[in-house]
Order: structure tokens, then C-alpha cells, then sequence
């Protein structure tokens, strides 16, 4: 049985766009092609002065390519057929997108909960960047809620049938993003930029419709626009479309699954934050930590196998990189400079929770004793969802 070509609404193939219209999707169809393939050939999706460059360069590419192909293709009446391809691919590589982030907090794998380090940092020594992340990561519930809403946004934008729903959940879910990025100066500021201009992009044709069916005038009726004229061509292509949305969240799944997995193996064997309870160095009791000026040594973080971190009275935190062998039941850790300094200790756990290191620190005979500090006591840890709040809640720690 022979399928006739699918005539085009309204006779749209043989509308005449203005001079202002073309010049403008060339425009457009050139920046983003030339955006996705910097991005993706670079892999980076960050927001340097390098990458604010490439934007600048590739606007001013995009605009002299559009200029130069609209005098040479003046006569052409109409992009439609690009235009078809160019919101397939816009369509696909933001459901894509969607389908990817939202994956990472469906597991969730994106935002990790709050570090040791980060636990004992002061608030206000934390970047806008850190708190967001540290919010977001310490409630697992909204980071899943939100991580559903973009795989819903993405599947949606996968079928053609579904592709208008999933634009409009997709530009609300990258406002909020974008929003985010700017007003806590967290990075990829460009990239949910760019997402949010596809979900418009797909959004363009359907404005006056949504419109119209907000404001209970009815919206008409939604055609799909598609660049395959037979009815078979497009089954297969819907069907590619959805077994490409299928492989992409596997995979997403699976590198979800193995961020979670490394971060879990990432831990230190002595895994905790540690309360200095006493010092001795050289058989001397001593209050101050050496090279320290008048800051007391507070505490240990052993949060990575490879970082030994101190916290002083002030709050203020000194990193080291350090080794611990379970075997031989030794903690080493050093700095970084052309001394070379290694304080070399063997530590024993005791039944309630105390680490004891005997060695040497800075080259003199040394003892600490450490008791382990319950993570439950962080408030930020201890949340959840409560219907009924105490009175007290709210009430910031003295």
C-alpha cells in the first residue's frame, strides 16, 4: 500500500517569510549549532572567561554567517524544511538533556550530601555556590522530586505526540534552574541559559495557542511539526525517538549508580570528625598546635583516604594530604611545601569511640586523643519530613 506525502496546513509550505524572519533562523540555527558542537567538543559547560569569549565569538560568527546566507539565499521563500530538522534535533538534544540531570537526582547522584569538612565549616565562610549545594544535597526528598520533573520533561519531549507538554514543563523547570545559577552564583549559568532558549525555541510556535488557552479562549488545535512527510517514516522515527530516550536513561542510570558507589568507597577508614581531647608534645601538654600561632588544634576530619584536615578554635580549617594503612594500623600526613614535613602515628580505636595516635608530629614525640563526634548531633543532618514542627524548629543553634 502506497503512503502519500502528509500536505502541509494551511498551505505553510508556500508562505513567504519575511526578510527579518529568515535572516533571523539562520541566525539562530547557525548560534546554537555552532554553541552545541564548542560545548560538546569541549566538554565543558562552565561559565570561565574563556567560555564568556567563545559565546562572544560565536555570536559574532552566527551573525556574519546568517548576513552572508541571507544576501547570497535571498529568493527562498521560506527555511520550513531546515526549520523542521532544526526543532527535531533541538527537541532530542534537550530531551536528552533533561532526561540526563534529571537521572542524576532521581538516584540521586547530583547534588551529594553534606561533606565532613563542609559540616564543620562556619556558614558564613561557605560560597553561595557551596550553600545551595549543601541545601539541596542535605534533603535527598526535593532533590528526587525535582529529578523526576526533568525526566518527566524529557520522556514527554521524546514523543512527538507529547512534545508541547514536555516544552512547557521543561522552560518552567529551566527558569527555576537559571534562576538558581544566577542568584547564587553557582556555575553552568550558560548551559541552563541555552536549555531554557531551546524550551522557548519549541515554545515559539505554540505561544498564541497557550496563550489563548490560559486566558479561556481555546488554544486550536496542536500539529506536530515534523520533517518526515510519510506516516511510516514518522512511526519510525517516534520509535527511534523513544528507544533513544530508553538507552540514554540507562546509561544515565548506570553513571548515576557508580558516582553514588565511588562516593561511598571514597571513604576514609577512619571515617568521622574527631574531638582533639588532648595533645602532648614531647611529653609536654600542649594547648596550642605547633607552627599554629595562638589557634588550639579543635578537631581532625577524616572524611577522603588522601586528606587529613584540622580545625582550630576559630573555625578556620588546615588541609593535608595524608595516607592511612588499615594493615599496619598507621596515619601519616604532611605539607605541601619544600620542608616536606611528614608526622608519622600509629592509631588504636577503643571500644567507645576514641582514636588514639602515638608518633611523631613535626619530627617531636607526640600523643593525641581523639573522641568521635555523632554525626546525629548536626542538626543539618538530623532533618526530615515533620508535620508537626517543635516550637523550636526554626531556631538557629547558639
Amino acid at each position: 500500500m502506497n503512503e502519500q506525502p502528509s500536505p502541509s496546513p494551511d498551505g505553510a509550505e508556500t508562505t513567504r517569510w519575511s526578510p527579518v524572519t529568515r535572516t533571523g533562523f539562520r541566525f539562530l540555527f547557525l548560534y546554537l549549532a555552532l554553541f552545541l558542537l564548542v560545548t560538546f567538543a569541549s566538554a565543558s559547560g562552565g561559565d570561565s572567561a574563556f567560555q564568556w569569549a567563545q559565546i562572544l565569538w560565536i555570536l559574532v560568527g552566527a551573525a556574519a554567517g546568517a548576513l552572508v546566507w541571507s544576501l547570497v539565499d535571498r529568493n527562498r521563500d521560506n527555511d520550513l524544511p531546515l526549520w523542521r530538522w532544526f526543532t527535531l534535533f533541538v527537541r532530542v538534544g534537550l530531551g536528552g538533556q533533561m532526561l540526563y540531570y534529571g537521572v542524576l537526582q532521581t538516584i540521586p547522584a547530583q547534588f551529594s550530601p553534606p561533606s565532613l569538612v563542609t559540616l564543620v565549616t562556619p556558614v558564613g565562610q561557605l560560597s553561595m555556590q557551596d550553600l545551595l549545594w549543601t541545601s539541596i544535597g542535605s534533603s535527598p526528598t526535593y532533590q528526587i522530586f525535582t529529578g523526576l520533573v526533568e525526566v518527566l520533561a524529557g520522556a514527554l519531549l521524546l514523543i512527538p505526540a507529547t512534545a508541547a507538554l514536555g516544552a512547557i514543563i521543561s522552560f518552567a523547570a529551566m527558569t527555576e534552574i537559571l534562576v538558581m545559577n544566577v542568584t547564587y552564583d553557582a556555575g553552568f549559568k550558560l548551559l541552563s541559559f541555552h536549555l531554557l532558549l531551546m524550551s522557548a525555541i519549541l515554545l515559539a510556535p505554540l505561544a498564541a495557542r497557550v496563550a489563548q488557552a490560559m486566558t479561556g479562549r481555546g488554544g486550536g488545535e496542536w500539529r506536530e511539526t515534523s520533517p518526515f512527510r510519510s506516516a511510516r517514516a514518522r512511526r519510525l522515527a517516534t520509535g527511534a525517538q523513544i528507544a533513544f530516550g530508553v538507552c540514554l536513561a540507562a546509561i544515565c542510570g548506570y553513571v548515576a549508580h557508580s558516582r553514588r558507589s565511588t562516593a561511598a568507597e571514597g571513604r576514609s577508614p577512619l571515617y568521622g570528625i574527631w574531638d582533639i581531647r588532648r595533645l602532648t608534645l614531647d611529653g609536654q601538654t600542649q594547648p596550642t598546635a605547633p607552627d599554629a600561632g595562638d589557634r588550639r588544634w579543635r578537631r581532625m576530619v577524616l572524611d577522603t583516604p588522601r586528606d587529613v584536615v584540622f580545625q582550630f578554635d576559630d573555625g578556620t580549617l588546615a588541609s593535608y594530604p595524608g595516607a592511612i594503612d588499615t594493615a599496619r594500623q598507621t596515619l601519616s600526613f604532611g605539607k605541601v611545601d619544600e620542608s616536606g614535613t611528614i608526622s608519622n602515628f600509629t592509631y588504636r580505636l577503643t571500644a567507645n569511640d576514641r582514636l588514639v595516635l602515638v608518633g611523631s608530629l613535626n619530627g617531636a614525640p607526640a600523643l593525641m586523643e581523639l573522641d568521635r563526634v555523632e554525626l546525629d548531633s548536626f542538626r543539618l543532618l538530623g532533618g526530615g519530613l515533620r508535620w508537626i514542627r517543635p516550637a523550636d524548629a526554626g531556631a538557629v543553634a547558639e
